[in-house]
């Protein structure tokens, strides 16, 4: 499991500065010297530079990277549903602000996972982690498909039919399979994939499938925004893809009274169970 202690670690700051010139940790940063002033300087002398997050909104950092030449990764430890426990609000439509600001954006599955994307060269990258993360063990082993480092195929394992096509981002995998599980159950088949890059790359076998069902379903820990869902609209224009129907699965944020997670994602319904009464 991807826990956010590894972000303190000792193993975790070595490696991150072997490819950043400053590490900033917001946790060691007091009221006097936010981590938006501080920030604000290291892109003014640095080349590449590792921001943590601890209880700051994502949304007053991007727009002070607008103008550097600064190499930047932000990490966010505390994203979806389950980070208002930790901030005391949520971080709404950060996949689809930080896309807007030009971010590459990522859910990583495991800790060699981080360590991967940080060994890459990336001139705005946003990572988003969450305590939701899967266990290994949870999981039958993923594939790869069509030499793509970020989206993995269930369908050797069952997962797939001709009801519709099924991208989870990663954070939400398990309650994805219980969910398409539930629904055979109930004679619904879906192709089910997984990526770890939230701008979701249409590969030849992932568009195969949509042109197949016509029917695409996102599962995904935030609020699409109309700026994201027509993103994902012009990417599926671009494949040709023009007679799609596309359902984003998302929390619904008015129900959720507790900060608990056995029951955060049942009042959002966002659990396995009411993934799959959503899905149409």
């Amino acid at each position: 499991m991807l826990s956010t202690d590894y972000l303190m670690s000792d193993d975790f700051l070595a490696t991150a500065k072997k490819s950043f010139d400053i590490v900033l940790l917001e946790k060691e940063h007091t009221d006097k010297h936010s981590i938006q002033s501080v920030l604000l300087h290291h892109l003014q002398h640095e080349k590449n530079i590792l921001l943590c997050l601890e209880h700051s909104s994502l949304e007053t950092i991007l727009p002070l990277t607008t103008h550097s030449k600064a190499n930047i990764t932000i990490i966010n430890p505390s994203s979806g549903i389950l980070g208002f426990a930790h901030k005391w609000f949520w971080d709404q439509g950060d996949i689809s602000k930080a896309l807007s600001f030009g971010f590459e954006v990522f859910e990583p599955a495991f800790q060699e996972d981080i360590t991967h994307l940080l060994s890459k060269p990336s001139k705005k990258r946003y990572i988003r982690i969450s305590e939701h993360t899967p266990i290994r063990d949870d999981l039958p082993p993923l594939q790869y498909i069509d030499n793509s480092e970020d989206i993995f195929t269930l369908q050797p394992y069952g997962f797939s039919g001709s009801h519709g096509t099924i991208i989870t981002l990663w954070n939400n995998c398990v309650d994805t399979i219980h969910a398409t599980v539930a629904l055979q159950e109930k004679g619904k088949w879906m192709d089910v994939f997984v990526s770890r890059n939230c701008s979701l790359q249409f590969t030849k076998t992932l568009q195969e499938s949509i042109q197949r069902t016509e029917n695409l379903i996102i599962i995904m820990d935030q609020h699409p925004w109309s700026l994201y869902e027509s993103y994902i609209k012009a990417k599926l224009w671009e494949t040709w893809l023009y007679e799609t129907d596309i359902q984003f699965i998302t929390p619904d944020y008015k129900n959720i009274t507790t900060i608990f997670p056995e029951y955060i994602y049942e009042q959002a319904k966002f659990d396995w169970a009411n993934i799959a009464e959503r899905i149409s």
